[in-house]
């Protein structure tokens, strides 16, 4: 039986028991900005615009925040959704089943909820809750700048916001986090030696807590420390926990889901080491010592003699997030009590990849990767589909609909559909088959 669907989007909340932690599924969630009455906000100035939100300086009870107010994106801003599940309207039974997990809104409720239940919220910016503006602080920060929350930070996708009504029938109320009021980091600042080293851990230990795509590059840290978490993956999730599916997947879907995740999890550090070769391109770097941290051994500035089989520091599969603070204590992850105590991160074994020497060179040679999969609901389920498949979906689910639902599969057209369809669902060459050493190069997928 397919489960419950939930409303995409939080509804206008009409009593303070309506303020449930976000989002509602298993997993971390994070809780309600606390007020300590009724909701006023003073709206000081505009600070800036990124591909998900806006960020704004607000004062709440004589004290200051940054809060992120959320757009409505399309959902070719979220992870994981079919290209053809645009416009979003037409699909929201299946939106419902991935948004919690793939949402902007949603992704940094999850993150900053799994480093607050692990009592680890000091490894990023602080958070403290979300809130859903009500009309009144709607208005108060109309007055203060006239927002587009409808798209992206490049393009106005339609009035996605009206498209999703709630059970009120309102569109849904503007949605934000708030955070510490801090400043962001530039090309120009400094990026000292300790810095960078805490960075780093930084990365490791959300990476063992079970957060992936930390997106740690230049212009993303306030007051150098993690402060974005709208593109990030928390476990439990559809691409790390095959259970959510709630459905059989073959063999080669499951190794696709592992080769995306270990994608993602080398690029963490990619994009750090980018960070540093930044640092160490700027103007003032003849003032002071190179920084020279690299992490991934095998790269492309560091050619080895032997075969080296890729690999990342941490298969972020290994939390169990069903006994968060319990799992973060037996890492050696739990925050120690007095602010001078270390915090000691206890050694995980490296999650190697073996694989083909042409997939081990291009993952030596690269800093960005590839999305190799997209997502797809049938009967509440969610499966893992090859990318690209959206044209094949779309058009099959064009002459579902035109048919009630129905498909005369002795039309040779309607027939080829459904078996395009089969075999986009990871139904791939032998060569990829799960447990195989010789895994299909990153570039034949894209």
């Amino acid at each position: 039986m397919p489960p419950a669907q939930h409303p995409i989007y939080p509804d206008w909340p009409t009593c303070p028991a309506d303020l449930v932690p976000l989002p509602q599924v298993d997993g971390p969630k994070l809780k309600p900005f606390d007020f300590g009455g009724p909701q006023r906000i003073e709206f000081v100035k505009y600070i800036a615009s990124g591909l998900h939100g806006h960020v704004v300086h607000a004062r709440i009870h004589g004290k200051d925040y940054a809060i992120k107010l959320f757009r409505y994106v399309s959902v070719t801003n979220w992870y994981g959704p079919l290209d053809c599940y645009f416009p979003e309207k037409d699909h929201k039974e299946q939106l419902a089943a991935l948004a919690p997990y793939g949402e902007p809104f949603y992704s940094e409720c999850r993150a900053f909820g799994r480093l607050h239940e692990t009592g680890r919220a000091d490894l990023a910016l602080d958070c403290f809750g979300y809130v859903l503006l009500d009309e009144d602080s709607e208005r108060a920060l109309d007055k203060v700048k006239s927002l587009e929350f409808n798209g992206d930070i490049y393009m106005f996708v339609g009035n996605v916001r009206s498209d999703f009504r709630g059970p009120s029938g309102r569109p849904p109320p503007i949605r934000g986090i708030v955070k510490a009021l801090g400043t962001p980091d530039n090309l120009c600042d400094d990026l000292p030696v300790a810095t960078a080293r805490r960075l780093l851990d930084n990365i490791v230990q959300m990476q063992q807590l079970g957060i992936v795509r930390l997106d740690g590059r230049r212009g993303q840290f306030v007051d150098w420390k993690f402060a974005d978490f709208s593109t990030a993956i928390t476990t439990p999730h559809f691409l790390t926990t095959p259970e959510i599916l709630k459905g059989p997947i073959p063999p080669a879907g499951l190794a696709a889901m592992e080769y995306q995740l270990f994608l993602m999890c080398i690029c963490d550090y990619w994009d750090f080491e980018q960070t540093i070769e930044e640092s160490n391109n700027t103007e003032w770097t003849e003032q002071r010592k190179r920084l020279n941290l690299f992490i991934l051994r095998g790269r492309n500035r560091y050619p080895m003699r032997h075969r080296v089989v890729p690999y990342t520091l941490v298969d972020p599969r290994c939390f169990d997030w069903r006994a968060p603070l319990a799992a973060a204590a037996a890492m050696g992850l739990a925050k120690r009590p007095t602010k001078s105590a270390r915090t000691r991160t206890a050694r995980l074994p490296r999650w190697y990849y073996p694989c083909s020497d042409d997939v081990a060179h291009y993952l030596q040679t690269q800093y960005a990767y590839p999305v190799l999969i997209e997502w797809d609901v049938r009967d509440g389920c969610i499966f893992p589909a090859k990318r690209p498949m959206g044209a094949v979906c779309h058009e099959l689910n064009m002459r579902l609909q035109k048919n009630g639902g129905d498909l005369d599969l002795t039309v040779p057209e309607n027939k080829t559909l459904v078996e395009q369809d089969k075999e986009a669902r990871f139904m791939l060459d032998e060569t990829y088959e799960h447990g195989t050493t010789s895994r299909l190069p990153v570039y034949t997928f894209d």
